[in-house]
């Protein structure tokens, strides 16, 4: 999205309040996650809905249906790996 909007990555941290680009960077690169404020920001940006930032689609069935399964994850070191899968699998469909 940032590049197809024309944005480098100090422009997108600068506009998302970011320190520095090293974090747009971890992120496009899945070294970081997403946090609530920081999907909630680029949606901002992008204008764009945080499903869409997210998950790639508006289908609010499937949100609602990953949020659930979320939420029934107990331990934060269980749904951060979910997290994780979830994000290795959206770049997959990209290649």
């Amino acid at each position: 999205m940032r590049k197809k909007n024309g944005y480098s990555q100090e422009q997108l941290a600068h506009m998302v309040n970011f320190e520095n680009k090293s974090s747009i960077s971890e992120i496009e690169n899945g070294k970081s996650g997403l946090y609530a404020e920081t999907v909630s920001a680029l949606a901002d940006v992008f204008q764009m809905t945080t499903d869409y930032i997210l998950f790639g689609k508006e289908d609010s069935s499937f949100i609602i249906e990953g949020d659930n399964i979320l939420r029934g994850i107990k331990t934060p070191k269980c749904k951060e790996a979910a997290l994780e899968y979830l994000r290795v699998l959206s770049k997959l469909e990209d290649l």
